[in-house]
Formats: structure tokens, sequence, C-alpha cells
């Protein structure tokens, strides 16, 4: 059986579930939208952004505050 799973929920087929491989619900919806989520679940995650580490600020930087103190 492949997973995610989209399920009927109502004996009219008018909400529909996604379930994983543990029987836990990942969403519930319309027929589309669950094929939809389904899909998205079983796609596969590009790399992650690398990070990038922010400039320290100068000790001469004018920094004005938006509260006033």
């Amino acid at each position: 059986m492949q997973y995610p799973q989209t399920i009927a929920l109502d004996e009219e087929e008018n909400i529909y579930v996604v379930v994983d491989e543990r029987g836990a619900i990942l969403g519930a919806g319309t027929r589309e939208v669950c094929e939809a989520m389904a899909e998205l679940t079983n796609s596969p995650i590009g790399s992650p952004a690398p990070y990038i580490q922010p400039e320290p600020l100068r000790s001469n930087a004018t920094i004005r505050s938006a509260i006033r103190i």
C-alpha cells in the first residue's frame, strides 16, 4: 500500500482525509485538495538554504528606535 493515502470519510464521498503509514490524519478536505496534499507530502524536499551569518553592528552605526523611550 502506498502512503500517504486518500480515504473517503463519509458515505457520500464528499469529505476525504489523507493518512500516513501510522494511520495519523495529515489533513481533510475535498478529494482534489487531499490528492494535492498527498502529492506535496510525497514530493522530495529540496536542499536547505545556506545559513548566512549576519554582519555584526559597528559601534559607530546610527540606529534609530521605532519606539520612543
